[in-house]
Formats: C-alpha cells, sequence, structure tokens
C-alpha cells in the first residue's frame, strides 16, 4: 500500500482554512502540520484534525518531513515561503497571486528548478469538470464570440457545494456545513 502524502499548510486563515478542509477529504493524503502567526487560526486547524502546529512557517519546514507545501499566506509572504518550502525539498502550491512581481515569480521558479521540485498555482474554477467543458466548448468553436464572461463563486460558507466526498445528486439537497468557528 503506498504511503499517504504529507502536507503542510502554510497560512490557516479563510483561504487556508478551504484548503485543509479539501485536503482533509482526499484519500492518501495527510495534512501534518500547519503554521500560522495567529493563535486563532493555528487552534482552528487543530479543531479541524490537524495535530502539529506551528507559529512560523520557518519552524515547521525545519522540523517536518513533508512532499508537499500549501501556501496560503498574505501575498507579500508567498516568494519567501515558497522559495523555502523548495529549498525544504517540497512540492509546492501557492494560492493567488502567485507573485507581486515577475521577479519574485521567477526566484520561486528558479528555487523550484534548483531544489527539482514542481510548482502550482491555484485557479481553483479552472480546473473544475464545468469550466474545462465550457473552455473545450469555446475551443471547438460551439460557443461562438464570447466577448465577456463572469462567474460567481461562494465558499465555505452557507451556499457552498458539498465536500469533495460527498457529491450532490439530482433531486437532492445539498448538505448543509456550520460555519468554520461555530
Amino acid at each position: 500500500m503506498p504511503r499517504e502524502l504529507a502536507v503542510g499548510l502554510l497560512g490557516v486563515g479563510h483561504i487556508g482554512t478551504v484548503h485543509l478542509q479539501t485536503a482533509s477529504t482526499l484519500e492518501g493524503v495527510t495534512v501534518a502540520a500547519a503554521a500560522d502567526a495567529v493563535e486563532g487560526n493555528r487552534e482552528r486547524a487543530k479543531r479541524l484534525g490537524v495535530r502539529r502546529t506551528y507559529d512560523d512557517y520557518a519552524d515547521l519546514l525545519a522540523s517536518e518531513s513533508l512532499d508537499a507545501v500549501v501556501v496560503a499566506l498574505p501575498p507579500f509572504l508567498h516568494a519567501d515561503a515558497a522559495v523555502a518550502a523548495a529549498e525544504a525539498g517540497c512540492d509546492v502550491f501557492v494560492e493567488k497571486p502567485f507573485a507581486r512581481t515577475p521577479e519574485e515569480g521567477r526566484r520561486m521558479l528558479d528555487a523550484a528548478d534548483a531544489a527539482g521540485v514542481s510548482v502550482g498555482v491555484d485557479h481553483t474554477i479552472r480546473y473544475q469538470p464545468e469550466m474545462r467543458r465550457l473552455k473545450e466548448l469555446l475551443d471547438e468553436g460551439r460557443l461562438g464570440h464570447v466577448p465577456i464572461a463572469s462567474i460567481s463563486r461562494i465558499n465555505n460558507g452557507p451556499f457552498d457545494a458539498p465536500p469533495a466526498d460527498r457529491r450532490c445528486r439530482p433531486g437532492s439537497s445539498i448538505p448543509r456545513r456550520p460555519a468554520v468557528g461555530r
């Protein structure tokens, strides 16, 4: 049996919590540790099943044996955190915006190349089956000229989709989840 993929979460604010909840539903994935400077965010991570938390991502990276890291910190910390994670040998998944400048982005990619790890950026909607199908239809010319499009998305609230491990079936109601922090 293959071993679990050990993931570290850098930042457990709103979007970090969404990543934590999503990763927790994935078979073969363990959120091994989380780091956040805010004590309440670390406490929430523990309530959601993370065993070890740190107040500094550098301490997490120095202490944990991880396969991958999710960077869900404020954008001004993305470059330093992604470089540190790459240097620790972790594949890196960065929340958007990826970087604030082309130079920061290049530094992140260069660090990943030097370490032989992968880097990804979160464009969640882009990977949803519905969006992929729309892109196929657009590429095939079946949608015609689309000068502008708009999408609204709500997550981690009372109107969000069911967790990844529970899909709604036609005619069923959407399961309700308590809001985070309640």
